[in-house]
Order: C-alpha cells, then structure tokens, then sequence
C-alpha cells in the first residue's frame, strides 16, 4: 500500500466518523421530539420505545463496528504524519492532518498553513513521495 492511499483511507474515514456522528445525532434527536406515544392519523398508536430500540440496535452493531474500522485508517495516517514530523518536515505532517486525517477543505488547509493552493499541493504531493520513498514502516518508526 502506498501513502496517498493510507492518507485517502483516513481522509475517507473521517468523513464516514462525522456521518456516523450526524447519523446518530439526528436518531437521539427523533427519540427527544417523538418519545411518546402520538396517534396516527389512522388511528394505530405508535410505540414510543420503537425509535429507542432501534438507535441501541444500531448503535451496539453498525456503529461501534464502522467507527472502529475508521479509526484504524485514522491512526494509520496519524503514525505517519507523527513520523513525518519526527523526521524534520513538521510543515507537511501539519498540511496532511488538516487536509486528510481531518478533510479539510484545501483552502482551509492554505489558510491554517498559511500558503496558497499551489504550494499547499506541492507539499501534500512530495511528502507523500518522501514517504513512499522512504518507506512507511521507517517513517512511522520516526515518530515513536
């Protein structure tokens, strides 16, 4: 597996973890505005708990499962970007985290970095590079 991948990985998941996050924030905010019983309009009681139980389902299965997953991409990126750091080129570590462990935007990055978008991509692309050329496994032992 090359770096861009690892780094897409994680970028890729911490979209998933702020989905799952929403996902799960709108759930507990249904159980808040419906956690009693309403009749229907055709007069079918609705059972309260139903939203509750639903929301301890999918949270005690889906959820932990997929934010476990993600979070294993994110330390991923996170032990290379510490490595990449750890080896002198902090600026690049710091454009990667923003830019894919944390999926900013790239004007965002340029903004926290301070650089415009031109550098900002040259920086993300040859750290990737010294990384692939470098190799992951000493990278991410620079960090430690």
């Amino acid at each position: 597996m090359r770096a861009r991948d690892i780094f897409n990985e994680a970028r890729e998941a911490r979209i998933r973890i702020d989905d799952l996050q929403e996902r799960s924030l709108v759930m507990r905010e249904r159980i808040g505005m419906r956690g009693r019983s309403v009749e229907s309009v055709f007069t079918q009681v609705l059972d309260p708990m139903r939203k509750v139980d639903d929301l301890i389902d999918w949270e005690s299965e889906e959820y932990h499962a997929m934010m476990a997953a993600s979070m294993a991409a994110i330390e991923d990126a996170e032990d290379l970007a510490r490595g990449l750091a750890g080896m002198g080129y902090a600026d690049a570590a710091r454009a990667l985290r923003l830019y894919y462990v944390n999926a900013m935007d790239l004007s965002e990055v340029c903004r926290k970095v301070g650089h415009g978008t031109e550098l900002v991509k040259l920086m993300l692309d040859t750290a990737l590079r010294f990384i692939d050329e470098n190799g992951i496994a000493r990278v991410k032992e620079a960090g430690r």
